[in-house]
């Protein structure tokens, strides 16, 4: 069962936000903070109240009800109903549960036949699994401290915090548990710890187990660890559910984030999601998949009162590039640049932009955009981000075969490229090389080579990341002051590099 539409009269700033029609995976609601996102989500959960309490919805509309208004309604329409949550809609076409408030505080609910326009008495979803519909994640969702002593009951209880997240962790934890192999991979791979639960003076913590008699507890870690824990418990026990999200980018780490991302996409086939966003990332992720809808929601002021508006975005280049401006994202002119040099590291990319490129392929500047990684592990991370913004933006036929990886020839470069080409196997495998020799800095003419060799005795990572920074402003400052002389040192010990940049000439000129 999935949420078709919501239509939204007379509740905070939606005057009347007409038929919001969703997609059955994916829907991301994207605007300014207070402009109505929230509202949208939380009409949803009126549905299924909190702790299975009514009035939880009875005072959400009177409360949120519009100034100089009599009435608030909320009507949710549903595709394909599905017995177990609604006794007694297997025959119903499209129903819908329609939620009106009075002003003088009569509160009626009924759940509508659209087939014949009949009502009944109206059905609430319940607040414990496996008979919940919803699983809400709200931006409040944080829990000032988890309970220790629990049982079943807390384990099954949809709550709007993570309090009984100790009892669902222990749950999943458990090796005979159908879920538990997904939600030990997802642990690996989204926060690369193995989180369970152990014995505690209150009865039991979730954390890691560091030994046979000590462990860290969760509430010792950071609340993105928290938060993303939370979704991944519910993400991997569901199917045919809906999940409310506010702002999934809170608290976690971009890193941690994307494969947050990946997992939502792989649940999406079986589940249904409405998620607010101000992140860019969030956006480009998810909105690249192919069923995928985005809304933008604005707020304007007329005659002293909010109205809200909800505007489907278009599936268009143009409509995609101005939502991810609006998430602030630096949007250059995707005309000026008609190819991507993806590097291993920052100095690399500095020095083949700033003179490699202007000195020895001039025809290159403005046409080919270097990118720079963090080093060899993040060169799969930071091609998949390149392929998921023009997917996202419908123009990844337009750059195939028009973007470069290129890694240091040490170990680890030789590994990154190797599981680049196995993964991207559409791509020309030649669009995934290493430099011939160990290290960028090798490439610099001999006369800096006793500092690059300085650089490699140095063991501290922080240090040596400062020493090749200060390298690369030496011998950019020296070139500016000597280019005939640097010009034809270059020419000889970078010959490599500029044979690979003209190369890219030719191909994109």
């Amino acid at each position: 069962m999935k949420i078709k539409s919501v239509a939204i009269e007379n509740i905070k700033g939606f005057a009347n936000s007409g038929a919001i029609e969703f997609s059955p995976s994916i829907n991301l609601l994207v605007g300014p903070n207070n402009s109505g996102k929230s509202t949208i989500i939380k009409c949803c959960q009126l549905i299924q109240p909190l702790g299975n309490n009514q009035a939880w919805t009875h005072n959400y509309l009177s409360k949120n009800r519009r100034k100089t208004t009599t009435t608030s309604k909320v009507t949710i329409v549903f595709d394909k109903p599905d017995n177990f949550y609604l006794s007694g809609v297997d025959d119903f076409i499209n129903p819908s549960i329609e939620l009106v408030m009075q002003q003088n505080g009569n509160f009626q609910g009924f759940l509508k036949r659209k087939n014949d326009g009949s009502n009944f008495g109206i059905q609430f979803f319940q607040s414990q699994e496996p008979r919940n519909f919803i699983y809400p994640y709200f931006s409040k969702r944080k829990a000032t401290s988890f309970t220790e002593n629990f049982t079943l009951a807390h384990a099954i209880d949809v709550k709007e915090n993570l309090s009984d997240l100790y009892a669902k962790i222990n749950r999943i934890s458990n090796p005979d548990y159908p879920a538990y192999s997904e939600y030990k991979e997802s642990c690996k791979d989204i926060i690369g710890l193995s989180v369970s639960c152990s014995l505690s003076a209150s009865g039991q913590q979730a954390g890691i187990i560091v030994s046979n008699s000590d462990n860290i507890p969760l509430d010792e870690m950071g609340e993105g660890t928290t938060n993303i824990l939370g979704l991944l418990v519910d993400l991997c026990i569901a199917e045919n559910k809906l999940f409310l999200i506010e702002e999934l980018e809170n608290d976690i780490h971009p890193k941690a984030l994307k494969a947050l991302l990946e997992l939502i996409i792989k649940k999406s086939d079986k589940n249904q999601f409405i998620i607010s966003t101000h992140s860019n990332i969030v956006t480009k992720y998810l909105g690249s998949v192919d069923s995928s809808k985005i809304f933008h929601i604005e707020m304007f002021i007329k005659d002293k009162l909010p109205f809200s508006t909800v505007k489907e975005i278009n599936n268009t280049p143009e409509e995609r590039i101005k939502v991810l401006g609006d998430l602030g994202y630096d949007l250059y002119d995707f005309d000026l640049w008609k190819a991507y040099l993806i590097l291993e590291e920052s100095t690399a990319e500095r020095l083949i932009r700033d003179y490699l490129i202007p000195t020895f392929t001039p025809k290159l500047k403005n046409k080919l955009k270097t990118i720079a990684a963090q080093g060899a592990d993040d060169l799969e991370a930071r091609f998949y981000d390149f392929l998921r913004l023009f997917v996202f933006i419908h123009l990844s036929n337009a750059y195939k075969d028009r973007a470069w990886v290129y890694a240091d020839g040490d170990t680890k470069g030789k590994d990154a490229i190797s599981k680049l080409k196995k993964r991207f196997t559409p791509w020309k495998s030649q669009h995934f090389q290493n430099f011939k020799k160990d290290n960028f800095e090798m490439y610099y003419p001999s006369r800096w080579q006793p500092e690059v060799e300085k650089i490699f005795k140095t063991s501290d990572k922080r240090k040596k990341h400062e020493m090749k920074g200060k390298l690369v402003d030496s011998i950019i400052s020296w070139n500016n002051k000597n280019m005939l002389e640097a010009k034809s040192e270059f020419k000889e010990s970078a010959k490599e590099i500029i044979s690979i940049l003209k190369k890219i000439d030719k191909k994109i000129s």
